[in-house]
């Protein structure tokens, strides 16, 4: 968000763009807000960042450490 606008590419996972609700932290730790996608896309356009929508593809793995 404190990225001069067209500096940074802002992608967004579709998974995460069809939610109906994301709980956010507003560029602090210790607080979190709720906003919904289509807020989001709105609040990051606003700063100068046009967000891609990507899906973002789950590889078939799990976190944590590989085993071989």
């Amino acid at each position: 968000m404190n990225a001069a606008p067209g500096t940074v590419r802002v992608v967004v996972d579709a998974r995460l763009a069809r939610q109906k609700l994301l709980l956010l932290h507003p560029l602090r730790n210790d607080a979190t807000t709720a906003v919904s996608p289509e807020g989001l896309l709105v609040l990051l356009r606003a700063c100068g960042h046009e967000p891609e929508i990507r899906a973002l593809g789950d590889t078939g793995r799990t976190a944590g450490p590989r085993v071989t």
